[in-house]
């Protein structure tokens, strides 16, 4: 069934006005029929079972037959601060670690961030990680879908994860603890989690000694050294699975 993204405030009680590049996508790609079924999220989890009710000039008209609660978001709240990496690295990690469940990206500049951008690349580079965000979510089923927040720098990201139970920073010279053991140790306590990803340099001495003092945990992935996206990607699949419930 065909499934899209829709504004709340295209909503009038059980009508529903689909315009746009939403509206060309039915009407001049899929050649949509009157009568046929639609599925529709808002991103605040509601889901709208639809059936095609007019196809008009510039809108099609949906009527809605039934609203429900979409129940495909993890139990956990994962936030990651994805370090900039190469754009079609980041963009990668948008749009699996979206697919996997991320709540939040906060990408970062760090010590060793080689990527530059000037303030309207910045801009731009945003509203296309929103949209690749809720692209993903759309197609995996998800009933919301993740915030991208403003480039930040490293210690104002560390800020932030005073609103979460537990942080985490994975570092490959971390030799005592791995994530295994801290996620047996705080299970039952990890409501909303941070992610911290370093960029392709790594993370600093200074980093790490600062994360540390923000609470932040260095964890150890594994005895291999992964790639920036490869690292990200990794992690959240395993919180999913160890504390995300769905």
């Amino acid at each position: 069934m065909v499934r899209l993204y829709i504004s709340s405030s295209s909503i009038d009680g059980t009508r529903l006005r689909v315009a746009g590049k939403s509206f060309h996508y039915l009407k001049d790609v899929l050649r949509i029929k009157n009568g046929e079924s639609v599925s529709a999220f808002d991103g605040t989890g509601k889901e709208y079972l639809c059936a095609v009710d007019g196809i008009r000039s510039r809108h099609v008209d949906l009527n809605i037959i039934r609203t429900f609660n979409c129940e495909t978001e993890p139990l956990v709240e994962i936030h990651l601060v994805q370090s900039l990496i190469k754009t079609g690295h980041f963009e990668f990690v948008i749009q699996k670690c979206t697919e996997l469940g991320v709540r939040k990206f906060i990408p970062a500049v760090t010590e060793r961030t080689i990527v530059k951008l000037t303030a309207e690349r910045e801009k731009n580079r945003r509203m296309r990680w929103q949209k690749l965000a809720m692209e993903a979510a759309r197609q995996c089923g998800r009933g919301t879908h993740p915030d991208v927040e403003p480039v930040m720098d490293f210690k104002d990201a560390l800020k932030k994860t005073k609103a979460c139970d537990i942080s985490i920073i994975p570092w490959e010279e971390e030799r005592s603890l791995d994530l295994k053991r801290v996620l047996r140790d705080v299970k039952s306590n990890a409501g909303k989690i941070m992610v911290f990803i370093g960029p392709e340099g790594g993370w600093s001495e200074g980093e790490i000694s600062s994360a540390r003092e923000s609470g932040v945990i260095p964890v150890s992935l594994c005895q291999r050294l992964l790639r920036s996206e490869t690292a990200a990607i990794a992690t959240v699949a395993i919180l999913i699975y160890e504390l995300g419930g769905t």
